[in-house]
């Protein structure tokens, strides 16, 4: 029984949920970043070391 009336199932991803995954990101990312910056300058002070 295929009924017209009922509405069909979306596919795809809505805009706000795409906002929320870009946000996820971008937190991770500013949280790790003062990291990845303190680890590469560790890198550098080893090899100017060397």
């Amino acid at each position: 029984m295929n009924n017209k009336w009922l509405p069909q199932k979306e596919k795809g991803s809505t805009l706000l949920e795409l906002m929320a995954v870009v946000l996820i990101i971008a937190i991770t990312a500013t949280m790790s970043l003062p990291l990845l910056q303190e680890q590469i300058a560790a890198r550098e002070m080893d090899a100017a070391a060397r």
